[in-house]
């Protein structure tokens, strides 16, 4: 097995030299993205995540977005409204799952519920 497809290394990873770092003929440049030349799903895709980025301004709008939806009783109070959502989400892959045939991936979770796999 050759990480480099059955070439050989390159200079920089030959072990008769210990450790060394590539020189700067060795380092790949990167060249800028032109925007301009990608697809319209890539730009608007691009274009979201910077706009959704994790900045001290966006978390700090979400942390009043999140505020106000609690003002309004919008958003689940406690954590077990959470967690019996996604364990019902869970059982519905999971049979799903055991129905395609998958008893190996549905298996491995086991008794979402503690009940010993009887439902309910």
């Amino acid at each position: 097995f050759s990480f480099f497809g059955g070439l050989p290394p390159p200079a920089a990873f030959k072990k008769e030299k210990g450790v060394t770092f590539p020189t700067v003929d060795e380092i790949p440049v990167i060249k800028p993205v032109n925007v301009e030349e990608l697809s319209e799903d890539v730009r608007q895709y691009r274009m979201e995540r910077a706009r959704n980025w994790p900045t001290k301004k966006t978390t700090e709008q979400k942390e009043k977005e999140k505020e106000e939806r609690a003002a309004r009783g919008e958003l689940a109070t406690g954590d077990d409204e959470v967690r019996s959502a996604r364990k019902r989400r869970l059982r519905e892959v999971l049979a799903r799952q055991r129905e395609l045939g998958h008893f190996d991936a549905s298996e491995e979770i086991g008794d979402v519920d503690g009940d010993g796999g009887r439902g309910g």
